[in-house]
């Protein structure tokens, strides 16, 4: 993680990414793409959705979310989104933008 927050200024990265009523802040225990699919997952949406808007197999988008899981500790996605709010890497828009 450390060397991805050390390219963020290099890539004009902000370091945040937004859709549909959430806010995912990278660096924070999962990687760049798992946060902007646990932002997605957040706003309901389904792998197979998710896996068309990136172009990519939903086998793929499952298994950047187990590795999201895996290092949350999380057994659904439930509790996944929920670990992930509470660690900070993704947060509804209205709350406070990543610090």
């Amino acid at each position: 993680m450390k060397a991805q927050e050390k390219n963020l200024p290099r890539n004009n990265d902000t370091g945040t990414w937004e859709s549909d009523g959430w806010i995912g802040c990278y660096g924070r225990g999962v990687t760049r793409r798992a946060t902007q699919f646990l932002v997605l997952v957040a706003a309901g949406l389904n792998s197979k959705t998710i896996a068309q808007r990136f172009c990519m197999s939903h086998e793929s988008v499952n298994q950047r979310l187990s590795d999201a899981r895996f290092h949350l500790g999380a057994k659904t996605r439930a509790e996944l989104v929920a670990k992930a709010m509470a660690r900070g890497v993704i947060m509804p828009k209205e709350a406070e933008p990543c610090a």
